[in-house]
């Protein structure tokens, strides 16, 4: 016959030892100063990280300083690739005035696009005072850019209907063959803002 004590002092090893193995992950230090440096200037500056989920995973739609997009004093940037479809792309590109030929508008309705890189600053114009007299500066895009603001954007695209047919509109192309996916890179740079964009590109791919 077993000794009761015996067991239950097994028991209370066996337990003991499954306490053991429960180890908690410590929490990550939230990264609140990140991209500051050129925000001290005693104003207030507003920055906002957005997370986004899509079929490529996990990524961050980030904002380092709101107050500063409009002017082009602040970027627009993912971490991480997502994935969009190609007619709410086209729809933002049109929006940013980016305007693209009438062929490749047609593909982009029937894609399914993956975001690689996105990474955006409007250019930095003059400021007027809008209204007159209100002390209120505003860009003014009527006059010639003085800062060209780095863009860099690229996408892997699937062809839901076939590159030829989209393109030509015509769908007996795909009878013949069918392409299934490209390639696609828009980028805006001078030469002195291009280190940016090739930070970025280490940051993402790190």
């Amino acid at each position: 016959m077993a000794d009761p004590v015996a067991s239950n002092e097994d028991d209370k090893q066996e337990e003991n030892a499954t306490k053991e193995v429960v180890v908690l992950p410590k929490p990550k230090k939230p990264a609140v100063l990140n991209g500051v440096s050129s925000q001290l200037d005693g104003e207030l500056h507003y920055g906002v990280s957005v997370y986004v989920t899509s079929g490529a995973g996990l990524s961050t739609l980030s904002i380092p300083d709101v107050t500063g997009v409009a002017n082009g004093k602040a970027p627009i940037f993912i971490t991480k690739p997502v994935g969009v479809r190609g007619d709410k792309f086209k729809t933002f590109l049109d929006n940013k005035k980016i305007t693209l030929p009438s062929e490749i508008s047609r593909l982009l309705k029937t894609t399914k696009i993956g975001v690689s890189a996105l990474y955006f600053t409007n250019n930095q114009y003059p400021l007027k005072e809008q209204p007159p007299g209100s002390g209120k500066k505003v860009p003014d895009k009527d006059k010639p850019a003085e800062k060209i603001g780095p863009v860099l954007m690229n996408f892997e695209i699937d062809f839901e209907e076939g590159l030829i047919g989209a393109l030509t509109g015509d769908e007996s192309f795909n009878d013949i063959f069918d392409i299934q996916g490209a390639s696609l890179r828009i980028i805006r740079s001078s030469k002195e803002e291009f280190p940016l964009l090739q930070a970025y590109v280490n940051d993402l791919t790190s």
